[in-house]
């Protein structure tokens, strides 16, 4: 059983917590977050002893065998720099650090203080993804050349965390996982990419010098392409596909439907849509936290890490840079 402490109890440390209280090998001994009467009330919920609201204190306390980040990217690389040098195992939620420099600066520290970490990529554990992998390794489609990725939420996030130095913008917060599952589907890491992104619907992001709508075209090492469409006004509902075509087949991924029910009537078809990600993605996140403290516990290594996270990263920045430029950047690994 390994002793296990949260950072963060937004909504996705609330998901973590449940997962980690729920977990037969998890022993959930401390949670920390700035807002002390939040982590309060959630350690209250699941008997965890121990509320902090200083992560430095975590690394003084020798019960606490590993760390599950989920606090805003902008607050994350000093966690994880602490917490490696305090040789506590680590997953964190991507990406790494709004920066290269940041996030080669955890590297660093976990180079210097090898301790297992996983990084969030939390489609990689969904049962479609999933299964659209072993389909694609199985030869189901035969070669992969085209990949189409699409995630729109369906409401802007708030004006704080929409600031591109606290959440990074719609590329980096959003298109990012479109990135990896594409490298992840595809088995090939981007040469290229071509990006424009926009502030199309919620003006209020210009102020802030942040977008809406990003498209991003991909050329893989192999010779595939791609192409991945990101936006932040999806207005029924929470929209995250993928489209992998082979040279023998094809395979769709996601669903837009909540439940399997529709109406239909003299107004036409009428159906529930998916509200949000945490309802879409729920049994992959849960799945993504259970199998890090399985790695953990039985020494197995983690299936998504460090340099997946910086590879996405590079993708990222890559795109960034070519909103700028306005044409296609290498990408610089």
């Amino acid at each position: 059983m390994k002793n296990i402490a949260l950072v963060g109890c937004g909504r996705m440390g609330q998901l973590y917590a449940k997962v980690i209280a729920n977990n037969p090998n998890a022993n959930f001994v401390a949670i920390c977050d700035v807002n002390q009467e939040l982590a309060e009330n959630t350690a209250k919920t699941y008997n965890v002893p121990k509320v902090l609201s200083d992560y430095k204190e975590l690394t003084k306390m020798d019960s606490v065998e590993a760390v599950a980040i989920v606090s805003s990217t902008h607050m994350q690389k000093p966690i994880m720099i602490e917490m490696a040098k305090a040789g506590k195992s680590i997953f964190s939620e991507k990406p790494i650090a709004i920066n290269i420099q940041d996030t080669l600066e955890v590297m660093d520290a976990l180079e210097a203080n090898p301790v297992p970490f996983m990084m969030g990529f939390m489609r990689r554990f969904d049962p479609g993804y999933a299964q659209a992998k072993a389909m694609i390794k199985r030869g189901d489609i035969g070669d992969p050349v085209l990949f189409k990725g699409i995630s729109r939420d369906p409401v802007a996030p708030p004006y704080d965390y929409a600031k591109p130095e606290v959440s990074g913008d719609t590329i980096m917060d959003l298109s990012v996982h479109d990135i990896d599952i594409a490298m992840w589907l595809m088995e090939s890491k981007i040469n290229s990419i071509f990006a424009q992104k926009r502030v199309l619907v919620h003006e209020f992001l210009k102020e802030i010098n942040a977008s809406d709508t990003v498209l991003t075209y991909l050329e893989f090492e192999n010779g595939a392409l791609g192409y991945i469409e990101g936006s932040r006004y999806s207005i029924g509902g929470y929209d995250v596909r993928a489209e992998i075509l082979g040279s023998k087949g094809c395979i769709q991924v996601g669903y837009y439907r909540y439940k399997p029910v529709i109406l239909f009537n003299q107004d036409g078809r009428h159906y529930e849509c998916v509200p949000w990600f945490i309802e879409r993605f729920e049994d992959a996140y849960t799945a993504q936290m259970n199998t890090f403290i399985d790695c953990l516990t039985n020494d197995k290594p983690m299936p998504a890490t460090h340099f997946d996270g910086l590879r996405a990263q590079c993708v990222a920045v890559a795109a960034e840079k070519s909103c700028v430029s306005r044409k296609p950047e290498k990408i610089e690994w």
